[in-house]
């Protein structure tokens, strides 16, 4: 009896180490995938306030 609830409790233990080895893959991926929105972001803030600053107004038509 001890050996089997001894065996359940390793495989219980097994399954929620995969259960976090996945989710933490998950969380990377999302990681990875918020940097590339943030860097996306910043070229068009940078390119948006170059035009700005050459004649252009905040919609992007010659002023």
């Amino acid at each position: 009896m001890q050996n089997s609830l001894q065996v359940d409790a390793f495989e219980q233990i097994h399954d929620l180490k995969v259960d976090l080895q996945n989710l933490l893959q998950s969380v990377e991926g999302e990681r990875k995938l918020i940097r590339q929105l943030l860097s996306t972001t910043n070229r068009l803030a940078t390119s948006t306030y170059s035009r700005n600053s050459a004649g252009f107004n905040k919609n992007g038509r010659i002023l």
